[in-house]
């Protein structure tokens, strides 16, 4: 019996779901819990129960979210995935094949027929000239209106760990907006950000389930779940409820502890240690006898997010024909979890312990490793003018800070990234970074200006055209103080421009001229082929009819 279908207890939640999923209003539904508590089962078992519903065509994604997967990050991805599920060929997306099989169900929930299904698809994906956000919407409210009455399309946003800081209101203005017929399944402990946002959390559309953080499993649920599983772990069922008993119903510590004596045939294996460091501590054990292994989840762990083959390949130093016998084995393959174009490790409390288990040097290293593939596609795709990868840009500042420190992540983030991220419309995530960058940087220097001038840009980019102009004004303050021309002629070109999107061109049009002059006087010839479109446009709009 397949182990991730094998349900028990948690009755009561079941029961208050399917009420909600009869309810064709837009909702968010929050799954409370600690670490290891089953919030992931109990989803995966709320999506089972929707597709299974005998009067309901429901279809449903997952989504697994690391602490820097910004909220349009996340939504991006939706959109794309959407796209690229169903245009790739049988047999091309076979590290996804669960993630294909379920956006090609909302899909098909849309009910469109032959070339309308085309247009569909081509109206779903992700346009990185566009607002995120507002696109994102655009794309629920289209999957709603294209579903019949019974229909139902659930997004499930399970994160690793913690979501990025300050996703809260983001995804508030998102779930505010959820049309008929869409619910997004949050998985969330009780210290994350949603939880605790009062705003989010008032929102007359969500529902915490349940009301108090999942408990553990009651002493039947256990007997429950070791009775269905013993066969398939190999020991009986009594020895398993005795060896099972440490353990106190905790679902993660019972479903590894079981996993392990799968492996080794053997109750007397199992760590005295009921903790879940103790049966992390026991996996890993278990990982650890092979070197080869050893390299591969290590590779994983420092990751963290879910990758394609190539990169777990580049950063482990491992063959293919090695990875591919190593993930042939059934023990470790079960330690990955499929998401995306990759796997990761299955749970971030086996991710956390495996990291703790290597050196500093060691990690030094292997950040470095991830630093150069991430470095390097992003450096392919500006020189082949192509799309930049949306993982390598985010991921990469991660990676240099690890390996190369806080100066270095500054740079990374200004000269590598805020392009890549501004192209794909990753907002949120350019502004996170750029805020952690802020904080690593001394005040009054050319650094904290050249990250003030890129937040501007950002908030420019969200319609927030005061934000910016006040973030360029600063910029502008620290240049003169510092008597940096170059960065003093960029924000007045910059404000120039808000000026003028502001319908201020009268304002704009000396700031500009001022620019242009200062970047001619110093020779700045790039500079100069950037300020000209912008002073021929006010010249044009402030000349008299």
């Amino acid at each position: 019996m397949d182990e991730q279908r094998i349900f028990v207890g948690r009755q009561a939640e079941l029961d208050r779901f399917r009420e909600i999923l009869e309810d064709p209003r837009g909702q968010a539904v929050v799954v409370v819990g600690q670490a290891g508590m089953g919030k992931t089962w109990l989803i995966d078992r709320m999506a089972q129960l929707a597709t299974e519903h005998p009067s309901l065509k429901c279809a449903w994604v997952r989504y697994e979210v690391t602490p820097t997967d910004s909220v349009d990050s996340t939504m991006a991805l939706m959109m794309d995935n959407a796209f690229e599920a169903a245009q790739t060929c049988e047999g091309s997306f076979d590290m996804t094949n669960r993630r294909r099989a379920q956006w090609t169900a909302i899909i098909k929930a849309l009910v469109p027929k032959g070339r309308e299904m085309a247009e569909l698809i081509a109206s779903l994906r992700h346009d990185p000239q566009k607002n995120t956000r507002e696109q994102f919407l655009e794309r629920l409210r289209l999957i709603s209106t294209r579903m019949e009455p019974d229909g139902r399309a659930l997004f499930v946003i399970d994160p690793e760990k913690l979501m990025c800081s300050g996703c809260a209101d983001s995804w508030r203005l998102v779930t505010q907006e959820l049309p008929e017929k869409v619910k997004f399944l949050f998985a969330q402990r009780p210290e994350d950000e949603l939880i605790n946002s009062n705003n989010f959390m008032a929102l007359q559309n969500v529902v915490r389930l349940p009301a108090k953080p999942l408990d553990d499993l009651a002493d039947n649920e256990v007997d429950d779940l070791v009775r269905l599983r013993a066969s398939e772990v190999g020991q009986p069922a009594l020895t398993l409820q005795k060896a099972m008993d440490r353990y106190q119903g905790h679902p993660y510590a019972i479903q590894a502890a079981m996993g392990i004596v799968k492996k080794t045939k053997r109750v007397e294996d199992l760590p005295q240690d009921p903790t879940n460091e103790g049966i992390a501590a026991k996996q890993w054990q278990q990982v650890c006898h092979a070197a080869e292994a050893i390299r591969l989840f290590e590779a994983y762990a420092i990751l963290e997010v879910a990758v394609p083959h190539d990169i777990v390949q580049a950063v482990s130093g491992l063959d293919t024909p090695t990875m591919k016998r190593l993930l042939s084995d059934s023990y470790l393959h079960g330690l990955l979890r499929e998401e995306g174009q990759g796997r990761r490790i299955y749970h971030a409390i086996l991710a956390d312990h495996m990291r703790g288990q290597i050196g500093p040097a060691e990690q030094q290293a292997l950040h470095a490793r991830a630093t150069l593939v991430y470095r390097t596609s992003l450096k392919e795709a500006r020189e082949q003018d192509k799309t930049p990868d949306a993982v390598a840009a985010v991921r990469l500042p991660e990676h240099v800070l690890a390996s190369e420190g806080p100066d270095a992540f500054v740079a990374t983030f200004a000269y590598e990234c805020t392009a890549p991220l501004l192209s794909l419309g990753l907002l949120d995530a350019a502004m996170s970074l750029s805020q952690r960058s802020r904080k690593l940087v001394k005040k009054g220097t050319h650094e904290e200006a050249a990250i003030l001038g890129i937040q501007a840009v950002i908030l420019k980019a969200r319609g927030d055209l005061d934000g910016a102009m006040a973030l360029h004004k600063d910029e502008e303050r620290i240049c003169r103080q510092l008597g940096d021309v170059d960065g003093l002629a960029r924000s007045l070109a910059n404000q120039a421009s808000t000026l003028h999107q502001m319908g201020r061109a009268r304002e704009a049009l000396p700031l500009a001229e001022q620019a242009h002059q200062l970047a001619t006087e110093h020779g700045y010839a790039v500079l100069v082929r950037q300020i000209e479109p912008i002073l021929n446009k006010l010249r044009q709009a402030t000349q008299g009819p």
